[in-house]
């Protein structure tokens, strides 16, 4: 039996070559890197077989094997992979595989399944292999597949709900509220947001916020990156509560505001930053206007006093 061998892992191609090597029955008339170059090695040999990588640069296995069915119907093909799921193997199938062997069962395991390719045009039913080896029934592997595509889905489902909701959530905040990725890139914002700075979030996805919002202190002196303590959530991972500052409004104005920022971590590594804010502006006004009060007040009582002094004197 004439064998392709197909993988963009040339250690592998290597392996498979010295161990049908060991067999009399079989000869690799060939290799191939990709799906392309796969089916013009097929095309090129007219292998009796072919074993063949699903994960490949390019064209993948399972097109290239759709393909090489369509030109060369008699050519067998076993999927030589290191996916071990119900739906990957479903999917060989599909495409018109006649095998399914998994990679960590290919040295006690691939030379049996060719065996049975000699044997006859076709097998009767696909074999289907498993990483221990396990010759996985077709109406199984359906079954599996099935229910692991519908566990699939309803966990979609679920996801999409909670996004969705959060969502909901976002955008029914009065407060306002953005997230960064690792590198400090606004990713979100919502409509309040969007009112408070005067930018809206498709003007701001993508763009460095510090750059945008907070690249400047109130006298004009320029604000580095490297200070801001928003910024500085993602090096330290350490959250950051009703911190007072300004940001810049579109129009160049600054915005009080009043922040706190969390890190955003995935398997404990920090990857982004979501920062809750609101325009801190009237209660400023109203701080500065008891504050101005308090000294006018102090003036008159010291005012009061002199007056109380001299006429006592």
């Amino acid at each position: 039996m004439r064998v392709l061998v197909v993988d963009d892992h040339q250690v592998l191609r290597r392996g498979v070559r010295s161990l049908l090597e060991d067999e009399d029955a079989f000869e690799v008339c060939g290799e191939a890197a990709d799906g392309s170059e796969a089916i013009a090695k097929a095309q090129e040999l007219k292998p009796d077989a072919i074993l063949m990588d699903i994960s490949m640069p390019g064209l993948n296995g399972l097109d290239a094997t759709r393909e090489i069915r369509r030109l060369l119907p008699e050519t067998q093909i076993v999927i030589l992979t290191q996916h071990d799921t119900p739906a990957m193997m479903r999917q060989a199938l599909d495409a018109g595989a006649h095998g399914y062997v998994v990679k960590s069962a290919m040295i006690t395991e691939l030379v049996a399944v060719l065996d049975r390719m000699r044997q006859g045009p076709q097998p009767a039913a696909p074999v289907v292999l498993g990483a221990q080896g396990e010759n996985i029934d077709v109406k199984e592997l359906t079954q599996r597949s099935t229910a692991f595509e519908t566990a699939l889905r309803q966990s979609e489902q679920r996801l999409r709900s909670l996004v969705e909701h959060q969502f909901a959530i976002m955008n029914c905040m009065a407060e306002g509220l953005y997230t960064l990725d690792a590198e400090g890139l606004v990713t979100s914002i919502n409509p309040a947001g969007e009112a408070i700075l005067g930018w809206t979030k498709e003007e701001l996805l993508g763009r460095k916020m510090h750059d945008v919002t907070h690249y400047k202190h109130p006298d004009g002196s320029p604000f580095p990156a490297s200070e801001c303590p928003g910024l500085q959530v993602l090096q330290r991972g350490v959250d950051l509560r009703e911190h007072e500052d300004v940001f810049i409004h579109k129009g160049g104005r600054f915005v009080p505001v009043v922040f706190t920022a969390s890190p955003l971590k995935e398997e404990s590594k920090i990857v982004g930053v979501i920062v809750g804010f609101r325009d801190d502006t009237e209660q400023r006004q109203a701080k500065e206007a008891v504050s101005q009060a308090n000294r006018e007040l102090r003036i008159i009582k010291d005012h009061l006093q002199l007056v109380t002094n001299v006429m006592a004197a």
